[in-house]
């Protein structure tokens, strides 16, 4: 599910001794970026990509295209090289890697293709049935294996994410009453619940404070 501004803006407004922050703007850009830096930097994924080399001399980058499907079938996805330069329409996606030991098989470019299993999680809620979507996630958009490209995608990392229709965050799949917290912080973000009533009920700041202690805030 993607979040707008204006409700991370609410949920930093209103947890700040959980998560604090100065603008939304930070939070979809400086904050998501060094998550995605460390994440490049620390990952080391082995396998033969099934895509050629990015030309590093431009400002290329890889597009995935999330294939449509319903629950049952196989994620398809293919990828496509574009410039920034050419204005690509597509959605950035945030999130946490998760643990390297769960993962699931996906179809790359009609090649099997392991990812982890938040990803995997991702791209099946992400994923319509009746059309593609573009997405850069850079677990797939990167070549992991490559030292030069991790490191050149990581130097274009802020314009990926600046040039982005939107960014859609995943905070994991629905637990701990998140769909319950999720419905009050858009009732938040629609000023169908004003911040003062929201802190004299105190209604589902528990299930709320669950959300914000998520793998990816940290």
């Amino acid at each position: 599910r993607a979040i707008s501004q204006s409700i991370l803006l609410a949920i930093a407004r209103h947890l700040t001794p959980i998560f604090r922050t100065g603008s939304c703007k930070e939070i979809m850009t400086e904050a998501s970026m060094d998550r995605e830096r460390e994440a490049v930097d620390l990952h080391q994924n082995l396998i033969p990509r099934p895509y050629g080399p990015l030309h590093l001399a431009s400002d290329s980058i890889r597009l995935v295209h999330l294939l449509p499907g319903v629950e049952t079938d196989l994620i398809n996805c293919r990828t496509e090289e574009v410039t920034l330069s050419q204005v690509p329409q597509y959605f950035a996606i945030s999130y946490t890697w998760g643990l390297p030991k769960e993962g699931d098989i996906i179809t790359l470019n009609g090649q099997p293709f392991s990812i982890r299993r938040n990803l995997w999680g991702l791209l099946q809620h992400f994923r319509l049935p009746h059309q593609s979507r573009t997405l850069w996630i850079d677990a797939i958009c990167i070549d992991q294996s490559s030292t030069p490209e991790r490191n050149g995608q990581v130097r274009i990392m802020g314009r990926i994410f600046a040039q982005a229709e939107c960014v859609l965050v995943w905070l994991g799949e629905e637990g701990d009453g998140s769909d319950k917290a999720m419905k009050t912080l858009r009732r938040l973000d629609n000023q169908e619940l004003s911040p003062e009533d929201f802190d004299q009920t105190g209604r589902w700041k528990k299930e709320i404070t669950a959300l914000m202690r998520r793998s990816y805030w940290s």
